[in-house]
């Protein structure tokens, strides 16, 4: 039900506005005016209105449940607003202007208090978005990532929820800068830093100023330089911690600018990354190659020279499909073959 909401992160409230003026029949001539000048001078701003008409439709055929769109720290006064809105949505008047609420909530649009911020960013595959946030901090999430931000008077939490993302925080003494993430919490004060929540751990690479990192009552702090990987046993609970400092930490974060680097990473960790930007899954039918190690730089817009280097230097086969790639080990008959061709 999501698939709308990974389009895009933001909606103009102008669209917002004119989406539900409209759907409701009631557009006036001054307004149609008005948004024929408004798109004349940003054409793009028609896609506000294409993406509100998307999720208008799916919506509209929802049973809503009111815990998708509001956690428990949201304002407690906007809880009482919107509950009068809930009872008539299968109603036209009702629906418009729960959409418009909708609209509003979910397209990270800052609530109204004096007190409370609240927005959720995402992406889907092959995606990269740059985000600034309303204390200045800039974020940028890798493909398949989604975040959601808090910011009240004494602290800015984020909940990083998949995928990776790199912050650049801006700094402000008051309100400590706090990103939570599969039990691991790190804080930072005007200080840049990468976090991957990937299926087995979290890593945090620290590349300006210093951070802590807390994870099952320890805390400790890292300055720049430092790679930080934390692993949670599943049965036990307890936290395993792995602690590297890295000679060209940059190195590590290039996939900012379209570059996956690997030096080592297990085969079932770099498919984590490289999914995040190809276009079809990646995946192991063979769960013996999980812990090959891969090394090797490849654009992430050329996803298919990492098929082909795993093909060639690895004893790994590869089917693709229509809908996905996997990857087999290779038998012995097949990698004989392979060494009289070479």
């Amino acid at each position: 039900m999501f698939g709308w909401f990974n389009k895009k992160k933001a909606v103009d409230h102008e669209a917002a506005a004119l989406f539900v003026q409209m759907s409701s029949g009631e557009m006036s001539q001054e307004n149609s005016d008005k948004m024929l000048d408004w798109a004349e001078n940003d054409p793009s701003k028609l896609d506000d209105i294409e993406l509100l008409s998307e999720v208008w439709d799916e919506a509209g055929s929802m049973e809503l449940d009111r815990s998708i769109f509001f956690e428990e720290e949201t304002s407690k006064d906007w809880r009482t607003v919107l509950s009068s809105y809930f009872g008539d949505w299968r109603y036209p008047a009702g629906a418009i202007t729960a959409m418009a609420m909708v609209a509003f909530v979910f397209f990270a649009a800052p609530l109204q208090t004096p007190q409370d911020t609240f927005a959720s960013y995402a992406t889907v595959r092959g995606d990269l978005e740059s985000v600034t946030l309303p204390d200045g901090s800039d974020i940028q999430l890798n493909g398949m990532s989604r975040v959601e931000v808090a910011y009240s008077d004494d602290e800015r939490r984020i909940s990083m929820l998949e995928g990776e993302v790199y912050y650049q925080v801006s700094s402000d003494k008051k309100r400590p800068f706090i990103v939570e993430t599969s039990g691991v919490e790190v804080r930072a004060l005007g200080t840049a830093f990468d976090i991957e929540a990937s299926q087995d751990a979290v890593t945090v690479i620290v590349t300006e100023g210093t951070v802590s990192v807390g994870y099952g009552g320890t805390v400790e702090q890292y300055s720049a330089g430092n790679k930080i990987e934390v692993r949670r046993d599943t049965v036990g609970g307890s936290f395993k911690v792995t602690k590297l400092l890295l000679a060209d930490f940059e190195d590590a974060v290039t996939w900012r600018s379209g570059v996956i680097n690997f030096s080592g990473e297990p085969l079932s960790l770099a498919l984590e990354r490289i999914n995040r930007q190809s276009a079809k899954p990646i995946v192991l039918a063979d769960e013996e190659l999980s812990d090959l190690q891969i090394f090797g730089s490849f654009r992430q817009n050329n996803i298919t020279s990492f098929i082909n280097a795993i093909e060639t230097l690895y004893p790994v086969r590869v089917v693709e499909s229509q809908y996905r790639v996997a990857l087999y080990k290779r038998n012995k008959r097949e990698e004989r073959a392979g060494d009289s061709t070479t």
